[in-house]
């Protein structure tokens, strides 16, 4: 995510450089500033984050290496909800698609878990 740090009143002088026709009124532009959230890397869905001012130059190779040569990161509990909602209602046997991939797993029966048949 490139997120491009700005004050409020730059945003509002940007916003009224814009064709009227595409202008936000300025009711409405208070209205987006006060209800944004800026990104947070340690969240991720903000990750990877480049922070620029509008002086910065854009670190085109940093950012080429974050978005396109980047390996993704591991699953983590947000990524596996949909095997978590599958133990729920899934039965021993049933086989369940890995989210991103072609794999399938299957759900133990526990007492042929206990048994050491498994």
């Amino acid at each position: 995510m490139v997120y491009c740090l700005t004050s409020s009143e730059v945003s509002s002088a940007w916003n009224s450089c814009r064709e009227p026709k595409e202008q936000y009124t300025q009711e409405i532009l208070d209205a987006l500033v006060l209800r944004f959230e800026a990104p947070d890397s340690r969240n991720r869905w903000d990750n990877p984050l480049f922070t620029i001012q509008k002086e910065d130059t854009l670190p085109f190779e940093d950012i080429a290496d974050a978005v396109i040569r980047r390996k993704a990161p591991p699953p983590n509990q947000s990524t596996l909800s949909a095997i978590h909602n599958a133990q729920k209602t899934s039965v021993p046997g049933d086989l369940v698609t890995v989210p991103g991939t072609m794999e399938k797993i299957s759900f133990l029966n526990m007492e042929d878990f206990e048994n050491g048949y498994i």
